[in-house]
């Protein structure tokens, strides 16, 4: 489990002077406090104190900076990957799991080993039933909610999904959902723009993903000092955004030198058949290590009055309707991104 130490009080101490160095405040009680308001409002926005910024998104210690100056589009890439890829298993229980329609909070199991298999599930308590189970092995990913007005057990095939109707109003595969714990990889030989400034502290990088049904777009939001993910944003080829998770309270593992976020906001296909809009709290992680019996760990589940129900038949038609589609903002659109990439910068 992750180990969680205190917080420097030596780091504290060297940016607080940094927001009040060269500054005298007044004699008089209302006046000094007014003044350390200001300086430290200015402190907040100052380049040369832009710790807090970054405070804001991390639990415990900070890891030593991926950037030390406004990086590149390698520079990025290699920051991001170099923290995904010491992560080979994952999983917590015990999280705290709030879902779309289910008034109760819920607590959650996590487990992930790369690169394809994921269990997520989610009960009120201890000592009643599950709420939802969402999962994918090396063959099929399945998801199931007892609260919705279909019950069964949603599957598909990895290699028939991409190809079959449910792929227009299914977001996406549970499969990335891997990639929302922060365990997103950049392919260095894949098509990339940026990084471009996206304040805050932060850094945008536009990708695009080659798919059966054609180009996908990735948007990443990236500290723009630890190289953590913030947010990621994924737009189907017809432009409709399809997936988003915002991430937060980062923790460093010194042990395994990974940085995780422990808050997670997911939605998968907002606005769509089947959308889920999911919140997650972690307290601490298992790296590299997995719990419990793979064979019913990765297996998809059998719950009564639930029947398997496989999205990709020709037959299958889900039990809700789509409204009009979300777009991707005209500045992001590949064609025209294609012609005149923002800022002059060219594909890889």
């Amino acid at each position: 489990m992750l180990r969680h130490g205190r917080l420097r009080t030596g780091s504290r101490t060297r940016h607080a002077k940094c927001a009040l160095a060269s500054h005298r405040l007044a004699p008089h009680r209302l006046v000094a406090r007014l003044a350390i308001a200001v300086l430290l409002s200015v402190a907040l926005a100052a380049p040369g104190c832009r710790w807090f910024a970054h405070q804001r998104h991390a639990r415990g210690p900070l890891p030593p900076p991926a950037f030390a100056e406004p990086p590149d589009l390698d520079t990025v890439l290699s920051a991001v990957n170099a923290n995904s890829r010491r992560v080979r298993q994952l999983q917590t229980e015990g999280a705290s799991l709030s879902i779309e329609g289910v008034p109760a909070t819920l607590q959650a199991d996590l487990a992930i080993e790369r690169p394809s298999r994921f269990r997520l599930t989610a009960r009120l308590s201890g000592l009643t039933g599950r709420e939802l189970d969402m999962g994918s092995n090396d063959d099929v990913f399945w998801f199931w909610i007892r609260r919705n007005p279909q019950p069964a057990v949603f599957f598909a095939a990895h290699d028939r999904f991409p190809n079959s109707p449910a792929s227009r109003f299914l977001a996406v595969d549970p499969v990335w959902l891997i990639d929302a714990v922060g365990l997103a990889q950049l392919d260095p030989a894949g098509r990339h723009q940026g990084p471009f400034p996206a304040g805050d502290g932060r850094l945008e990088v536009r990708s695009v993903l080659e798919k059966p049904d054609g180009l996908w777009t990735r948007v990443l939001i990236i500290d723009d000092r630890y190289a953590w993910i913030l947010e990621q944003h994924l737009y189907n080829p017809q432009g409709r955004l399809v997936a988003s998770v915002y991430a937060d309270q980062f923790e460093f593992d010194r042990d395994e030198e990974v940085s995780l976020p422990h808050d997670l906001r997911l939605q998968l296909g907002p606005g769509q058949p089947g959308q889920i809009a999911l919140q997650l709290h972690v307290s601490s992680y298992a790296i590299n290590q997995l719990m419990g019996d793979p064979a019913q760990l990765w297996a998809m589940p059998k719950y009564e009055e639930a029947p398997p129900v496989d999205i990709t038949s020709p037959s299958f038609q889900p039990q809700m309707v789509a409204p009009a589609p979300q777009r991707l903002p005209a500045p992001l659109q590949w064609e025209q991104q294609w012609a005149r990439p923002p800022g002059g910068r060219v594909w890889r």
